[in-house]
């Protein structure tokens, strides 16, 4: 197998980039795909979680943080795999060739890097993408660089619980049923929000 060839593409200077702005349309979801607690990939929407505001008074993020269960492949993007997984099961069911063609696939966080880099000008980065079919592919794990070993997220005990702050106001965020079949503020899916075990899997 032959090495890969990096290559390089330069952000500055920004004004290359004037000029009218692309069009979008609306998102359309095709396919949902869940994560079990277990890490286990399932091909519906069993993990769906509903937003419900929370208890802004009694919201303390740093609760549970010994009983945090991280997944274990890390905070940076996920493999390829159950994406891909999606994709063909969704090709699988449909008669609409053309629902899941796309000049580009990744993950968001993935965009969402790319599209920071101009205002993140300390924060290299490097990742794999693979052209087939005509489409791009990004979504390999990030690759590693001498500043991402050097500043490595949790490499400190602060920044670990800091982390965590983000996925427990996820949690404290979210609930497991439509809010209309909230009945009240007593409701044993508000209440165990706040005593719930985090868990990234």
């Amino acid at each position: 197998m032959a090495a890969h060839k990096p290559y390089s593409f330069l952000v500055h200077p920004i004004g290359r980039f004037f000029g009218p702005c692309a069009s979008y349309k609306q998102p359309v979801e095709i396919m949902s795909f869940s994560y079990d607690d277990k890490r286990n990939l399932h091909m519906d929407d069993r993990e769906l979680k509903y937003y419900y505001p929370p208890d802004l008074e009694n919201c303390d993020l740093s609760r549970g943080y010994e009983k945090f269960i991280q997944r274990e492949d890390g905070s940076g993007p996920a493999p390829i795999h159950s994406l891909l997984d999606a994709l063909a099961h969704t090709k699988g069911l449909s008669q609409d060739k053309n629902l899941t063609r796309a000049d580009l696939v990744s993950w968001r966080g993935i965009f969402t890097k790319i599209l920071c880099t101009p205002y993140n000008r300390n924060e290299p980065w490097e990742l794999g993408a693979t052209l087939w079919n005509n489409t791009m592919y990004m979504m390999f794990q990030e690759h590693e660089t001498e500043y991402t070993k050097e500043n490595a997220d949790g490499a400190t005990p602060r920044h670990k619980l800091m982390i965590y702050w983000g996925y427990k106001f996820e949690n404290l965020c979210t609930i497991n049923k439509p809010a209309s079949q909230v009945n009240s503020v007593e409701d044993p899916e508000l209440l165990s929000r706040k005593t719930s075990v985090v868990n990234t899997n």
